[in-house]
């Protein structure tokens, strides 16, 4: 935010990273990660979930557009593709699927660079609220269905993820009318 309290995006000169910083250490970033969803957490709790379900969407969409990052209108699946072939270029995950079955989707990563921040978390006590990967296929899929997303359960082991994702359509949100 800037001085007036307006939020500014980022060019993406700005968000490029420079040829001294590309070999981010994981071990120091993932540690930042965890701070701050813990910090996130002490101060909001399990609304917590809610203030970082934007974290990962947009803004990785437009910043790596030139990359070829672009969802469609047309299909979850070629999204879900899109999503995963994006994630394992940048060495973020190995793998990624997802089934939807009526109003719920199903969401593994395999060897998600951030597991080690989950389990973090866990080791203090703060349960699993947000995933990044997962909140880039959910940007994926609302921009393909018009539905709105929700990760409602975050279940780590070793290297795999499980993420239970609910989807809401704008209709089922709004209350009948007389």
């Amino acid at each position: 935010m800037n001085p007036l309290g307006e939020r500014r995006k980022m060019s993406n000169r700005e968000a490029q990273a420079t040829p001294e910083r590309l070999n981010i250490n994981t071990r120091y970033a993932n540690l930042m990660i965890f701070r701050l969803l813990e910090i996130l957490y002490d101060s909001k709790g399990k609304g917590a979930k809610f203030r970082t379900c934007i974290l990962g969407k947009g803004d990785v969409v437009h910043h790596f557009k030139d990359e070829g990052l672009e969802f469609s209108r047309e299909s979850w699946e070629v999204n879900r593709d899109r999503c995963r072939d994006f994630l394992r270029k940048l060495g973020i995950i190995n793998d990624l699927s997802l089934e939807i079955e009526n109003s719920e989707g199903e969401i593994t990563i395999d060897s998600c660079i951030h597991i080690p921040v989950e389990e973090m978390l866990k080791g203090e006590d703060v349960p699993p609220y947000t995933c990044i990967p997962a909140n880039l296929l959910a940007y994926g899929i609302e921009a393909a269905t018009g539905s709105q997303t929700e990760v409602s359960k975050i279940e780590t082991s070793k290297d795999l993820c499980k993420i239970k994702m609910l989807l809401f359509r704008g209709d089922e949100t709004k209350e009948d009318s007389p």
